[in-house]
């Protein structure tokens, strides 16, 4: 799946174009509530899709906050569950899981659907990065890695699905669950839906 630069700038021009019309250059610097209040003049003139992905950037702005507040208590479900929400806000909201000029390609939404099947309400799955490209990120419970994998794997031919067993270092219940992988608690698959594309090391 190519890389359209048509699609990404398109995500910024139309969010841009919601702060312009409060008189500001980017949406950080418009209240939300002031926003939410304008839509309806708002939409008349940026059009639906800017106002539904300036939603997603309010929406996603406030979950990097619950993203923190969940690492600082070491709440790994309410971690899961917020990676979960932010891919379900990309790709209803911000729409960057695939290219309307190509609506046939559809490599991402039909990886998030099978790991959705495959994982079944365990784990964690979402596109990852700015979209419109090849890669989701899934966190996966050890025993359901090898269904996954072959799953991936299957659709999108060999190597699709790369894993990791390692999770973010600095909370203290995740370093445990480092030292218990191979006994079954949670591993990183990169799955890439189309040219597979080396990931690099993740950060938060």
């Amino acid at each position: 799946m190519c890389i359209r630069d048509s699609d990404y700038a398109a995500v910024r021009r139309e969010m841009e174009s919601v702060a312009e019309f409060f008189g500001k250059k980017v949406l950080r610097d418009v209240d939300e509530e002031t926003f939410l209040k304008a839509i309806p003049e708002v939409r008349k003139v940026t059009g639906d899709r800017a106002v539904v992905r300036a939603i997603h950037f309010y929406n996603d702005s406030r979950r990097a906050g619950e993203i923190y507040e969940a690492i600082k208590a070491d709440d790994f479900d309410r971690f899961l569950q917020l990676i979960i929400e932010g891919g379900h806000s990309s790709f209803e909201f911000n729409q960057n899981a695939y290219s309307i000029k190509n609506p046939q390609e559809q490599g991402v939404p039909l990886a998030l659907a099978i790991s959705q099947k495959v994982l079944n309400g365990r784990g964690a799955w979402r596109l990852q990065g700015g979209g419109f490209a090849g890669t989701i990120q899934a966190f996966v419970p050890v025993d359901l890695l090898d269904a996954y994998k072959a799953a991936i794997d299957g659709c999108f031919g060999e190597g699709s699905c790369r894993t990791r067993r390692t999770v973010l270092l600095f909370l203290k219940k995740w370093r445990l669950q480092i030292a218990m992988l191979n006994t079954g608690e949670t591993a990183v698959a990169n799955a890439a839906p189309g040219r597979p594309r080396p990931m690099g090391n993740m950060k938060m």
